[in-house]
């Protein structure tokens, strides 16, 4: 087994546009990681060329096309092993912008071939407990594992996990039934899948102690927020040179936005 990488270490996201415009919010993720972070090696897989915006070029370190064989939602999360530049890689999210420098997390991956997040936090700093979107979760007692930002290294290990990953999203029927009670989902649900893939790989082999990987979770729930409007409509936020400051708290992990209309021209233009 054997491959040539651009680089070491490295981000990826897989930006492929449909409802949203996956591969603009890719732009400011991108953005976000050469304002903070030394490592910032990054790479974005798109669905066709058409989609990458001329001004977008050149912070795409490596712009990597899907396959046009591959199809489905999320059906392209398992080809990541395969098609990152990268001899280690940080597999993110497209809506989740760091925040300050955490360069040092490449350091404590390394206990693992696979290291995928299992805390979440409140822009307060606190552990997000909220379980009203994780109920399968806690019926099942899976793994409390965010697919969202996930460290392999290139090794027969993180290999196996992905084939893994793959088999369970095309034998989603078999493994639900196998693995979930009550389960509400007829197609596969990537946090849940993940969740599956780390429990029969082993919670020890996917997921390290201590308090990161970690990112700011901004789901309403949870956060002492009303449900009934936008988040960023709620909080006081502020964009610096050097930090970013939301409810009057500076925020030092990665913030996970969720909800994509928090993104707005002038937003990327002040990162720009």
């Amino acid at each position: 087994m054997s491959r040539q990488f651009a680089a070491e270490q490295g981000y990826m996201t897989f930006a492929i546009n449909g409802e949203f415009d996956y591969v603009r919010l890719a732009y400011l993720q991108a953005l976000s990681i050469k304002q903070t972070q030394k490592i910032n090696n990054y790479a974005v897989v798109v669905k066709s060329l058409d989609d990458v915006k001329e001004e977008y070029r050149s912070v795409f370190d490596h712009i990597i096309v899907l396959p046009p064989t591959i199809d489905g939602k999320f059906s392209h999360e398992y080809h990541a092993w395969a098609l990152t530049p990268f001899r280690e890689t940080v597999k993110v999210e497209a809506d989740i912008l760091f925040t300050s420098n955490i360069d040092h997390w490449w350091d404590s991956y390394q206990l693992n071939d696979i290291v995928v997040c299992n805390r979440v936090m409140t822009y307060y700093h606190e552990l997000y407990t909220d379980r009203s979107q994780r109920k399968l979760f806690d019926e099942n007692l899976l793994p409390n594992v965010y697919s969202g930002w996930c460290y392999f290294r290139y090794s027969q290990e993180s290999m196996r996990f992905f084939k893994l990953i793959k088999s369970i999203y095309e034998n989603w029927a078999w493994f639900k039934n196998e693995y979930l009670k009550n389960c509400r989902y007829e197609h596969p649900v990537t946090d849940e899948v993940y969740a599956i893939a780390c429990r029969i790989f082993g919670e020890n082999k996917t997921t390290i102690p201590g308090s990161i990987p970690t990112f700011v979770h901004m789901k309403n729930q949870g956060q002492e927020l009303s449900v009934d409007k936008p988040w960023y409509n709620q909080l006081y936020f502020q964009l610096n040179e050097n930090s970013v400051t939301l409810g009057f708290y500076k925020q030092w992990a990665p913030l996970h936005y969720c909800d994509k209309s928090f993104i707005t021209e002038e937003l990327i233009t002040q990162y720009e």
